[in-house]
């Protein structure tokens, strides 16, 4: 690797699409993880991400990072957005994991929470538990909810008919579901059968 990337191993479900709440403590595979830790690591996060054909997922180092930009960290702030981003993408292009890090408050459960549904949002599949009590979070944050399992039945359902039928997209609920659409809900249902 290079300087400004750490390796190491975490102990995560291996999927071929998903990492599921991998910070969970269950019986798993140790796979590899790279974790970006300075800005330099960062300007080679996509060249990272392919390096080793066995790497599972990749994680920001946040406060290293930090660390190594000058940035500060305050509670519950958007400094880490573009470092998230970039890594996500980066993650998903090579076809592996985005973990995000930790939350060193480890008592505060609705920062942890807040934290969660906003990586999950930007497309990381997991976070890093430093506590006990985080694992349970994850596990429930990075999980599909039942109503987003139903939707993205709906959501295959329709373009498939759609399809069938010769359209490219199609209605359902008012909203327009093309190629796309359809392949963030196939992938969420992928998750929620593992």
């Amino acid at each position: 690797m290079h300087l400004g990337t750490r390796i190491g191993a975490a102990l995560c479900r291996r999927s071929t699409r998903a990492l599921i709440g991998c910070a969970a403590v269950l019986p798993a595979l140790a796979v590899a993880t790279a974790a970006p830790a300075s800005a330099a690591g960062l300007t080679r996060v996509e060249e990272t991400c392919r390096a080793v054909p066995r790497l599972a997922a990749v994680s920001l180092g946040a406060e290293d990072y930090a660390a190594s930009t000058g940035i500060e960290r305050p509670r519950g702030a958007t400094e880490l957005e573009y470092p998230r981003a970039r890594l996500a993408a980066a993650a998903a292009a090579a076809g592996i994991g985005a973990m995000d890090g930790p939350e060193s408050d480890y008592r505060d459960a609705e920062l942890f929470t807040a934290q969660a549904r906003h990586v999950r949002a930007l497309g990381f599949r997991g976070k890093y538990c430093i506590h006990p009590d985080q694992v349970a979070l994850t596990k429930r944050e990075f999980a599909p909810q039942p109503a987003e399992v139903e939707q993205a039945r709906r959501v295959v359902e329709a373009y498939q008919a759609g399809e069938r039928a010769g359209l490219g997209a199609v209605g359902l609920d008012g909203a327009m579901v093309d190629r796309p659409v359809y392949l963030r809900a196939a992938a969420l249902l992928e998750r929620a059968a593992e």
